[in-house]
């Protein structure tokens, strides 16, 4: 379904569509602090986690196809992102 050539930006947005908007990952608004939230087996089946456990699974997916992603923590927050080129 990755659009060929591979480009990095289309590949992020084709998978963060695919695992988000298809598949149902999701952030766990009911139980945030569960501790199942940060086991990525439990995140795989239930497809929901927080923030990090999310992040990781995408860059994840992300590098089986090439892609790399840079992860960023910061007080509270977490974020993945492309790095430029």
């Amino acid at each position: 379904r990755l659009p060929r050539p591979l480009e990095a930006a289309d590949a992020v947005k084709a998978l963060s569509a695919q695992l988000f908007a298809e598949d149902g990952f999701r952030g766990n608004e009911v139980d945030y602090y569960a501790p199942q939230n940060s086991l990525l087996d439990r995140v795989l089946e239930s497809r929901t986690g927080i923030p990090i456990s999310l992040s990781v699974l995408f860059a994840a997916v992300c590098r089986r196809v090439g892609v790399q992603l840079d992860m960023i923590g910061l007080p509270g927050h977490f974020f993945a992102r492309h790095p430029p080129h």
